[in-house]
C-alpha cells in the first residue's frame, strides 16, 4: 500500500502541482480556459501521467507481493523456481517466497512444499519422532479419504529425493472411521412427493461431503451436521432428527464426536428417510 500511494498521482493532481508550482515561481497569472501556459500544462501533465503509471507498475511488478503472470515468472526465474502448469499466481507466490526453506532440503518446510506439489495431494501433516530419532512420517491428505496408492507412492518417492543421509521419512495415509448415520427429514404439508425426493438425496450428499471433508483428528458437531442440512431449504424442511449413529459398525450415543490425530472419517452409509 504504501508504494502504491508513493506513485498514485493522477492527471489532476499533477496539473494542479504544476499550477501551483507556476504561478510561485513566475509572474504568469492566466490560468483560464485556453491560456497558453495552461495548455502547456495540460500537454505535459498527460505526459506525466503516463510516465508516473509506468513507473508504478514498474516499481509494483519486482515485488513478489504485487507481481502478477509474466512479471512474477521473471522472479521466479532469478530463485530457480519455475511456475508449474496451471498454478495460480497466489501459490506461485508463496513457493517464491519459501524458496530459500526448499533449498535447505531437509527441513520440515521443505519436505511440506515438496509434497504438495505432488499431483493429487491437498495437504500432508508431517510427524516426527514416530519411529525413533531421525525419522518423521507424511501422513497424505487427498480429496477422496480413500488415498490412492498411487498418488502415496507419488509422495514416497519426493521424500526419497530430498532426505538428508540418516533420516527415515515415510508416507502414511490417515487411518480411516467408517461413519453410518441414518436421519429422519420432518417435511412441511405443503412440500409434494417429487420435492421430497430431490430434498433427501440432497441431504444425503450434504452428509457425505460433511463427513469426508474432515481433517485428521477432526470433529464431527451434531449442530453444524443439522444446520447444512436445514440450509437446503428451510421452505420445505421443517426440521430434522439423527435417529443413529455408528462408527465402524458400532453404534455410539448421538453427540458430538472426535478422533485421534491419525484419524479421518469417511461416510460409509448414510441413510435419509
Amino acid at each position: 500500500m504504501l508504494l502504491k500511494d508513493t506513485f498514485n498521482k493522477d492527471r489532476e493532481v499533477i496539473f494542479e502541482n504544476a499550477i501551483e508550482k507556476l504561478m510561485e515561481k513566475t509572474d504568469i497569472t492566466n490560468m483560464s480556459q485556453g491560456g497558453i501556459a495552461r495548455s502547456i500544462l495540460e500537454i505535459f501533465a498527460d505526459e506525466f501521467d503516463m510516465v508516473y503509471n509506468r513507473l508504478s507498475v514498474s516499481h509494483l511488478q519486482a515485488l513478489v507481493s504485487h507481481a502478477e503472470g509474466p512479471w512474477l515468472d521473471e522472479i521466479g526465474k532469478l530463485l530457480s523456481c519455475e511456475r508449474r502448469a496451471g498454478e495460480t499466481d497466489e501459490n506461485y507466490q508463496y513457493r517464491i517466497v519459501h524458496q530459500n526453506q526448499t533449498l535447505a532440503t531437509a527441513n520440515r518446510s521443505a519436505v511440506r512444499l515438496a509434497c504438495l506439489g505432488v499431483t493429487g495431494v491437498n495437504d500432508v501433516e508431517i510427524k516426527r519422532f514416530l519411529r525413533g530419532t531421525g525419522s518423521f512420517d507424511v501422513y497424505v491428505i487427498t480429496e477422496n479419504p480413500n488415498t490412492p496408492q498411487s498418488v502415496l507412492d507419488d509422495v514416497q518417492e519426493t521424500i526419497d529425493d530430498m532426505q538428508a543421509l540418516g533420516n527415515d521419512g515415510r508416507v502414511a495415509s490417515p487411518d480411516l472411521v467408517e461413519v453410518q448415520i441414518n436421519i429422519n427429514l420432518i417435511f412441511r404439508e405443503s412440500t409434494d412427493g417429487e420435492t421430497k425426493r430431490r430434498l433427501r438425496g440432497e441431504a444425503e450428499r450434504e452428509v457425505i461431503d460433511y463427513i469426508n471433508e474432515q481433517r485428521m483428528g477432526g470433529e464431527i458437531i451434531i449442530k453444524q451436521l443439522i444446520n447444512r442440512v436445514m440450509d437446503l431449504d428451510t421452505k420445505n424442511i421443517h426440521n430434522m432428527f439423527i435417529d443413529s449413529i455408528y462408527i465402524d459398525n458400532e453404534q455410539v450415543f448421538i453427540r458430538d464426536l472426535s478422533f485421534n490425530w491419525d484419524e479421518r472419517t469417511i461416510a460409509q452409509e448414510i441413510t435419509v428417510n
